[in-house]
């Protein structure tokens, strides 16, 4: 078995991640730029999928290859931790197209999106009415059948609140998804996914605690009184709350 697993290792291109992150880059940055009918093709396509959000997609797409090469491993696009984010990327997308959904909720809000997306390919003055692109048609036409216009409204916007958590500079936080420890969070914010997810802050800043006077006698029976400060950091924020009480 060991023997088998060296040779898949031997027979995996070292570097894949890199040419994968050059590869990204170069298309994030034809597309932002619309150089030439590829450009073209890259902006539409993130047009039909996202709408007017395609020039922020794009940008994620550069981030990311540029992660790739740098850090030469691939992110996971789908673990505990990244649900809340594509939660929030839905609710900005059903947010976008908010106006569709005054207008007619109904089937027809997806073929008018649909036609629109389809003269986005032609010009690209028409981007500007594709809103959150076919993945924000099907998305407000869900919410609007379930919620109602008023209820896209509320429920999109206590769903991005609640899921925004602030860690200070000073702190760490950790997180647990569905009871089990997923991962530490940076300072800035950070995105919980309400009811699934929780968290708890650490202090990491150096503490001082103060131990009371300890009354002691010495070998040569001379009576002395004891004072002392115990200073501690906390290095693993992880094992501090999940290994010590």
């Amino acid at each position: 078995m060991a023997k088998r697993k060296q040779k898949k290792d031997k027979n995996k291109f070292e570097y894949s991640n890199e040419i994968m992150g050059v590869l990204l880059i170069l298309l994030s940055i034809i597309g932002i730029l619309g150089y030439g009918r590829a450009g073209n093709f890259i902006r539409s396509f993130t047009v039909f999928l996202v709408g007017i959000a395609y020039f922020p997609l794009l940008i994620g797409f550069l981030v990311l290859g540029i992660c790739l090469i740098v850090k030469r491993t691939s992110p996971k696009m789908v673990s505990r931790s990244s649900i809340g984010f594509y939660l929030i990327l839905m609710a900005i997308l059903t947010l976008l197209h908010l106006e569709y959904v005054k207008q007619d909720g109904s089937t027809k809000m997806i073929v008018e999106t649909f036609n629109n997306v389809m003269e986005a390919f032609k010009s690209a003055d028409f981007i500007k009415n594709c809103g959150g692109g076919m993945t924000g048609a099907v998305l407000a036409y869900v919410f609007n059948w379930a919620f109602s216009t008023d209820g896209i409204i509320i429920v999109v916007t206590l769903l991005i609140l609640s899921s925004i958590r602030q860690i200070n500079e000073y702190e760490r936080g950790i997180k647990f998804t569905k009871g089990k420890f997923s991962s530490i969070m940076k300072p800035g914010w950070n995105i919980v996914l309400p009811i699934v997810q929780s968290f708890k802050k650490v202090d990491i800043r150096t503490k001082a605690v103060d131990v009371p006077e300890q009354d002691a006698i010495t070998k040569d029976n001379v009576s002395v009184r004891i004072n002392a400060v115990i200073y501690y950091k906390i290095f693993d924020a992880s094992k501090a709350v999940l290994a010590v009480e």
